[in-house]
């Protein structure tokens, strides 16, 4: 069973208060570190195949895989997210946006997802295979009020 909660945020750094500090994983589906379509220089680089210097690039993406400290930086001036907490590092194979939806969610359970939060401006949607995470955060007299219904 799949539990949510949608609360309406003033910056995507609260995620940071949100997250369960038992699992110290953390993946971002889909990072752009910059929103709007403008080109700046850039180097481009992989960990071993290519490296592009002084490119000029736009609307850049990428998943990233990173622990607590590493989510304080991605949460930084971010105004769309989609983080996933899981008690294990998510395999290189596993590619989301390939999911389907009917099966979405069950895969997500056999890689050990517990939680996601999909951040979007000032509203933040909550899911979790956890009732009493979901509940906590509901009971939670900091959040109680910014729950959307």
């Amino acid at each position: 069973m799949i539990y949510e909660v949608t609360l309406i945020l003033d910056h995507n750094k609260q995620i940071l208060d949100l997250v369960d500090k038992n699992y110290n994983n953390f993946f971002v589906h889909d990072f752009r570190p910059v929103y709007y379509t403008k080109w700046w220089k850039s180097t481009v680089k992989n960990n071993s195949t290519f490296e592009f210097e002084n490119l000029e690039v736009r609307n850049m993406q990428m998943d990233i895989q990173t622990d607590y400290e590493g989510l304080k930086q991605v949460t930084k001036n971010n105004h769309h997210l989609f983080v996933f907490q899981s008690d294990k590092k998510t395999p290189d194979n596993f590619e989301i946006h390939q999911l389907f939806c009917a099966e979405k969610y069950e895969i997500l359970k056999q890689n050990k997802l517990k939680h996601w939060f999909l951040a979007s401006y000032e509203e933040t949607i909550i899911g979790s295979f956890d009732k009493e995470f979901i509940e906590g955060i509901k009971s939670d007299i900091r959040y109680s009020k910014m729950i959307r219904y």
